[in-house]
């Protein structure tokens, strides 16, 4: 039986694609005889406070487990504030090395996820403290997002970043990429092809096998659930909105958290739209809920090179549970959701043509139920965890055969 040391930032019960990552991946590598063992930061992803809710803590198999270090940090909040937020990445990186010095056994292989890289340099420390192999899984092409939303005015003060990410790579023995958008990036950056291996973010059979269902009348409910971001122009549903403000078969809907949450509530509330709900993050299954209830599902990224090689994780959950897609994004997600045939594109973001579509799914239900169908069958064949953990499996096989010759 193998041990596999899981270091990350993000982990149940944290909301978002990186925390529910995690969590499948131990669950499935347990289910499949690894022993797994995890270093994670204590839950604070949009907010400590959110955590005391105990809906949020609905996986008994991961409640209270001692295999599951948490690391408790005096700061707590992530906030927009870059330099707080540094001082918060450093506490759990040092923190984080710490608890790999206390753990009770050696492990066979580490598997640490990037972005924070902080916390994935502390999965180098281990490599490098127990002489085993190091796996990176790249959720991210940090810093380089960064600078794509454009946080920093000056590229040389990104410099130091993008010098610890060379290192990162270097330090690796094998690379797993959630997005195929990622690999010539990587490869850019001196990365070998053969050392890049591709596993999406998917969905477990029990959320597959959810109940859809299917509009009774002729209204339209459409809904943008996640991070709202400066990564995500969500704002754009507030122009929607405001064009279909006196058609009262079209409402919309936003759920969820991120640095722009706070405006966009402000947004909405003074312009008096009424033809517009606003819900608070909520557990997984909750989020499930309301997307298989909404009629319409909408996701967009900002204009810039970097996001164009990532597949938001909304995407397959709307996917999922079958609703049709409507969307403001280009490059990888763009192609997915053209090649699956579920939904519209927009990929120079164009309000016009974003609205032509909502009017031509409002008018046309069957080409709702059409999108919704070819979405659960391209999850079912292509993004299911069960039968994509086999990545993770094989490379776990070859890097630690490798290490006994």
């Amino acid at each position: 039986m193998k041990t596999m040391l899981m270091v990350c930032q993000n982990y149940y019960p944290e909301i978002g694609s990186a925390g529910n990552r995690m969590q499948n991946i131990t669950h499935l590598m347990k289910e499949r005889g690894y022993e797994v063992e995890v270093i994670t930061a204590a839950p604070s992803y949009p907010n400590f406070n959110l955590y005391k809710d105990d809906r949020f803590w609905n996986d008994k198999a991961l409640n209270n487990q001692p295999f599951i270090k948490r690391l408790i940090t005096k700061k707590r909040k992530h906030t927009s504030n870059m330099v707080s937020r540094l001082a918060l990445f450093l506490e759990q990186m040092i923190k984080g090395v710490a608890a790999v010095q206390k753990l009770d056994s050696k492990p066979d292989v580490v598997f640490a996820t990037t972005p924070s890289f902080f916390m994935a340099f502390v999965g180098v420390y281990a490599k490098r403290k127990y002489g085993v192999p190091f796996i990176l899984d790249v959720r991210d092409l940090w810093p380089e997002s960064v600078k794509g939303v454009g946080v920093f005015k000056h590229d040389w003060m990104l410099a130091p970043a993008f010098w610890f990410e060379k290192r990162l790579y270097k330090a690796a023995d094998e690379i797993i990429i959630n997005s195929e958008g990622f690999r010539s990036y990587l490869r850019q950056r001196g990365v070998d092809n053969d050392m890049i291996h591709y596993m999406p973010n998917s969905i477990r059979e029990s959320e597959r096998n959810l109940e859809r269902t299917v509009p009774e009348d002729d209204r339209m409910e459409i809904l943008y659930a996640g991070n709202m971001g400066l990564a995500q122009d969500v704002s754009l549903l507030l122009e929607l909105a405001e064009r279909f403000r006196d058609e009262p078969r079209v409402h919309f809907k936003l759920i969820g958290y991120g640095y722009r949450k706070n405006e966009l509530k402000d947004m909405i509330k003074a312009r008096g739209f009424k033809n517009f709900l606003f819900l608070e993050a909520m557990p997984r299954t909750e989020a499930f809920q309301a997307i298989k209830n909404a009629d319409v599902a909408f996701v967009s990224l900002i204009e810039q090179e970097v996001f164009d090689t990532v597949i938001p994780g909304k995407l397959i959950d709307y996917m999922a549970v079958g609703k049709p897609i409507v969307a403001a994004v280009s490059g990888h997600a763009a192609n997915v959701i053209e090649a699956a045939e579920v939904g519209y594109v927009s990929r120079k973001r164009d309000i016009n043509e974003i609205e032509l579509m909502l009017r031509k799914l409002l008018e046309r239900p069957e080409l709702r139920e059409k999108y919704g169908v070819n979405g659960i069958r391209y999850v079912k064949d292509n993004l299911c965890w069960e039968n994509n953990i086999h990545v993770l499996e094989d490379v776990i096989e070859k890097v630690t055969m490798e290490e006994t010759r």
